[in-house]
């Protein structure tokens, strides 16, 4: 309507009734029945509407009495005018919010692929997004509401009845979030679309300013930067690489130009022993951290091949030459390897040589000789050994089962090559890869002519070669005694070269020179070659070698070492080179296809909203709006039934126990906390039993572990059972008139077991944040829950909360108290859930008992505060029980008025929500870390390693929804079960208190590793838990009335010791076999 009925005085004063006297009050609303007549008359002659024609009710009447003359009713309100420009409005705010979301994804492109600059940008750029997003819901659901007000006034034309309830509830639906709950909604059919629509606008808001996100990369630049070149070629840089003289000071007539070649450089010397020792090349000096480029150099490198028959003859010639200078002393020498230098120097003495046609060929076997040498070669000789292989590459094996060494020669030359290497650098770490080598010529060995001019160039690569030939000439091989006498302890091993210095000893090419030294240990020469299990040491030096031959690790070396030079500044002056630099930069990235997906949904149906709404204004002839300011109160008749029996313990017991309570439990919770922070592991109470208890400390743990895990998915189920019959509860507080049923619950109580599910089963994240919400929630929300129950509900003088103790046909007030405590315990109960989430807390040892600590503080002190308040504002505690919500407490908000009641309860269904999820996820962890002992039947897949343990929060959440069934079938079973979980879980604490007693008294305890420490108090904390907790165990198993029978029964002791039965026999079958100490694991 275009306005509210005015409050004109009536035209008979006789004939109206005050509130309290009207006939028209009636049940649960005050029902005024109007007719189209009225509405007519208020909408004016223009309407083209028969005042006369039609009689279906707007506002229909619960068996409404008589109607009085409609002028007694309202006066006529003057005819208010109808225009279409609020229909041009709404398309002018729909086509503004299409224009804003296209402004939001050209400002979002514009960013995209840019580099964040700082912080400041991207969170203004943020701030941005968020207001073109809010900009667009608002320009985009302000039509949706227009056309909500029109359907909803074609609705009421139609003749759809309707009470003033809920009319007032379509009238506020878009302020007040609870109307959304008012069954008579439904009536408006299409408007129920139209406000589903007008609340999801909602979403794009939230998806499209994520949109742009920031990433992570790597970015690029070719740059040019100083990197080190190897200059080797370059004759003024020869004196850099070798020693070499003017051979013109010692002889007059030489050649100026004729240098004589006297070693390298002592570093080139140092270079290539390193390389040598590390078998590896040295780290170059990276132009950025993260870097790469290609370099193409000319250097050194040495080539190696199989010696031909001139060159193995005359290796052989030489190996026989040194057995005949040991014949003098009766020794013989067998050569695993021989490696030498020739030289054509008739001038050398002490040197292994032998003449051919009257030419003298020398060996060089001793590293630096050849630096004396003028008539050398830049060649290595060496003869070695192989043990020969089948076609199929394993060892070849004689008839007495030993391998068949033979022997190989080989012939290392120095070759001028041009290299083309690629160097990357990441984080520190050099690679040389995509090698590729040009070997262009020979090197030879500095020309011995004075009268010849000298290449400087071939002095510097001699140099290099003289190096390398350091690392390698020598021999290594069995000598032993030929004497008549000679006895095995006359052999011994000789090791003449610096080869054992280098990476190259673990050469497979030198396995038979190290076999060759089981002879010299004793070993007889039939045997010396069979298989054996090498040392570590030997496996070690392979490992390094890589298990290659000596060709191609001297090849290996050669590269190694030129590359290495480069790390020299004397050697490689710097050059100019492309180099491609990468580092991390953060960039902006844009989801085009989310934002426009959003967006485009948006338009869509709020296009298809607008054409409903011009359909509807075509009807109604005229634009509507909800200018109605009528308050409507009503009341709830029915009085509450008073047949139940009080609590036991009346609200004294209560208050009183509570306390009690709340004391004595902190024992538990100190020494729980300690417990923690000695061992904080997900497993808790059967960890914990594990480390303190004495010689059968495996079964005991054991069943500590079935206790917990029955108590706590005894909890999670209890938890949720719980918060999804606050649901109903709540719709009851709506609909007074409305009284939940148990399936009605078990529906609510499925629903959110399939959001805990995908809560606690995808991620941790959302569980943290929803933990936090309800924390704040939590110590917030309880100020206006007191501030309700104490300024609003009417009390009974306090004393008389605090001392109205009954015994409930007890017979005696002490067991009545006792025996009702069971809510209170309940309450503050299963603090132990942070311990079974401890490996997923940094710092554990400190957080998780402080947590602990803190938690239960604080909620004992909000409990108390607001269950002495509830049971203060309870005017008859039977009437409570039998409060059509079902709890007490909500009896108690609605004493402080039904909308505090329907506020505050929402709040507690949140945080109920909260607490179950929390209860799940402990659930799951205490069930997958016994599974990961081997505690439990199908234990190898309910410890999967995933994070979350999703295979532990499916059986959660399944063993929940599955006791929710047996709800629907017997309450007393469900009842059962749940109770079970107290005793339980009081079990498992009794019993780690008794092991950690045992441990304290036998030594075994060590509270000093506890960053929680209970010091001199801890075995004061633990003897009175102990007692507390069997004194509960006692009590928990008592009836809820001394007149028993099936129905009234505590089955919680029966489903505890058949369940402690169960978890006996299938250790004795099958755990004890499974199962194992997780005392072991301990991360303290």
């Amino acid at each position: 309507m275009a306005q509210s009925l005015p409050s004109s005085p009536p035209a008979n004063p006789q004939t109206v009734h005050t509130p309290a006297e009207s006939p028209h009050i009636h049940g649960i609303y005050l029902n005024i029945p109007l007719t189209t007549h009225h509405i007519s008359s208020a909408l004016g002659k223009d309407d083209g509407i028969s005042t006369t024609s039609v009689e279906s009710p707007l506002l229909s009447p619960v068996n409404a009495p008589p109607q009085p003359p409609s002028d007694h009713v309202a006066a006529p309100p003057a005819s208010h005018g109808m225009h279409l420009s609020p229909l041009a409005l709404a398309a002018s705010a729909y086509l503004a919010g299409c224009v804003i979301g296209l402004v939001h994804d050209r400002f979002y492109s514009y960013y995209a692929g840019r580099e964040v600059k700082d912080t400041n940008e991207q969170e203004r750029n943020l701030q941005v997004g968020n207001f073109l997003a809010l900009l667009v819901k608002l320009l985009l659901s302000s039509p949706v509401w227009f056309v909500y007000t029109q359907w909803v006034w074609r609705t009421l034309r139609k003749g759809r009845p309707m009470t003033l309830g809920g009319l007032d509830a379509a009238a506020s639906v878009q302020t007040d979030i609870f109307s959304l709950f008012h069954r008579e909604l439904w009536k408006l059919n299409v408007g129920v679309v139209l406000i589903a629509i007008a609340l999801c606008l909602q979403i794009p808001q939230l998806i499209t300013p994520a949109t742009l996100t920031v990433i992570s990369r790597n970015e690029s630049t070719v740059v040019l930067s100083m990197i080190p070149h190897l200059d080797i070629v370059n004759a003024s840089q020869a004196r850099r690489y070798a020693y070499f003289t003017a051979t013109n000071a010692t002889i007059p007539s030489a050649n100026p130009d004729h240098f004589t070649f006297n070693g390298p450089r002592t570093i080139i010397m140092l270079i290539s022993t390193a390389v040598a020792s590390a078998g590896r090349m040295l780290s170059l000096s990276p132009p950025s951290t993260r870097s790469s480029y290609r370099q193409t150099f000319i250097g050194p490198y040495i080539r190696c091949g199989d010696a031909n028959a001139t060159e193995i003859s005359y290796i052989d010639a030489l190996q026989r030459n040194r057995n005949a200078a040991l014949e003098s002393d009766q020794l013989r020498e067998t050569l695993g390897y021989y490696a030498f230098t020739p030289s054509f120097d008739v001038n050398t003495q002490n040197n292994n040589t032998i003449y051919h046609d009257g030419v003298a060929f020398t060996a060089l076997e001793q590293p630096r000789l050849q630096q004396v040498p003028r008539n050398a070669t830049n060649e290595i000789w060496m003869k070695y050994y192989r043990y020969q292989t089948t076609s199929n590459g394993e060892t070849a094996f004689a008839s007495n089962g030993s391998k068949i060494p033979e022997s190989s020669y080989s012939i290392c030359r120095l070759w001028n090559t041009t290299y083309s290497i690629n160097a990357t650098f990441q984080n520190g770490v050099q690679t040389v890869h995509n090698i590729e080598l040009e070997h262009m010529h020979a090197v030879d060995y500095p020309d011995n002519d004075p009268s010849m001019r000298s290449s400087l160039q071939q002095q510097a690569y001699t140099a290099f070669m003289s190096a390398i030939s350091d690392q390698l000439v020598g021999s290594i091989g069995l000598v032993t005694s030929t004497a008549a006498n000679a006895t095995a302890n006359s052999s011994y091993s000789s090791v003449d070269t610096p080869l054992s210095h280098t990476s190259l000893i673990g050469s497979n090419d030198l396995d038979y020179a190290f076999d060759l030294n089981q002879v010299a240990q004793g070993v007889s020469w039939a045997n010396y070659t069979r298989p054996r299990n090498l040392s570590d040491q030997r496996l070690l030096d392979k490992a390094v070698a890589q298990n290659q031959t000596m060709p191609f690790l001297i090849e290996q070396l050669s590269f190694n070492t030129t590359v290495s030079l480069m790390t020299a500044p004397l050697l490689s002056p710097p050059r100019l080179i492309d180099t491609t630099q990468t580092r991390r930069a953060n960039i902006y990235s844009y989801n085009a296809r989310n934002l426009w997906l959003a967006y485009g949904l948006a338009d869509f149906f709020v296009l298809l909203a607008i054409l409903l709404g011009i359909f509807a204004v075509r009807e109604n002839k005229a634009v509507h709006n909800f200018m109605i300011s009528t308050i409507l109160a009503f009341s709830r008749g029915p009085q509450l039934a008073t047949l139940f029996l009080p609590c036991n313990g009346g609200t004294a017991g209560i208050f009183w126990s509570f306390i009690f309570t709340a004391i004595f439990a902190l024992s538990n919770v100190f020494s729980i906390a300690e417990y923690t922070s000695i061992a904080p592991i997900n497993g808790g109470q059967y960890h914990w039993v594990s480390e303190f208890a004495p010689r059968y400390k495996k079964p005991l743990s054991y069943l500590t572990g079935w206790w917990s895990t029955i108590a706590w998915q005894s909890t999670a189920a209890g938890a949720t059972f719980l918060a999804g019959s606050f649901i109903p509860s709540l719709a009851a507080l709506f609909y007074p008139d409305y009284v939940p049923t148990p399936w009605q619950n078990n529906l609510c109580v499925f629903a959110l077991v399939l959001l805990i599910l995908a809560i606690n089963a995808t991620s941790t994240k959302p569980l943290i944040y929803i933990q936090m919400i309800a924390m704040v929630v939590l110590f917030i929300g309880w100020l206006p829950v007191a501030g309700c129950l104490a300024g609003l509900a009417p009390h009974p003088p306090f004393s008389e909360t605090v001392t109205n103790f009954t015994s409930s046909g007890w017979g005696n007030l002490g067991i009545a108290v006792l025996v009702g405590q069971i809510g209170n315990v309940y309450a503050l109960t299963s603090f132990d859930a942070a311990a079974h989430m401890a490996e997923e807390v940094t710092n554990a040892g400190r957080a998780v008992p402080l947590a602990i600590v803190w938690s239960y503080c604080g909620n004992a002190a909000v409990a108390f505060v607001v269950i002495t308040l509830t049971m203060w504002s309870i005017p008859d505690v039977g009437a409570a029980l039998d409060s059509s919500t079902g709890f007490p407490f909500i009896y108690a908000l609605q004493q402080a008025g039904q909308r505090w009641a329907q506020a505050i309860t929402a709040i507690i269904v949140l945080i109920a929500f909260a607490g179950c999820t929390g209860c799940n996820a402990a659930a799951s962890r205490e069930m997958a870390a016994f599974a990961r002992d081997g505690g439990l039947p199908g234990s190898k897949w309910l410890a999967k390693s995933t994070h979350p343990p999703r295979n532990s929060v499916y059986v959660t959440c399944f063993i929940t929804a599955a006791l929710t069934c047996i709800n629907f079938g017997s309450t007393i079973a469900f009842n059962a079960i749940i109770s079970g979980q107290l005793i339980a879980l009081n079990a498992s604490y009794a019993l780690t208190h008794a092991c950690a007693l045992w441990a304290r008294l036998t030594g075994k305890y060590h509270p000093e590793i506890a960053r929680f420490n209970l010091g001199r108090y801890g075995p004061v904390a633990n003897v009175v838990a102990l007692c507390y907790d069997l004194f509960l165990v006692v009590f928990l198993a008592f009836p809820p009335a001394p007149e028993v029978d099936a129905a009234s029964l505590n089955w919680g002791p029966f489903i505890f010791i058949v369940t402690t039965l169960f978890a006996g026999i299938y250790y004795v079958a099958i755990g004890r076999r499974l199962y194992r100490d997780p005392s072991k694991d301990v991360v303290g």
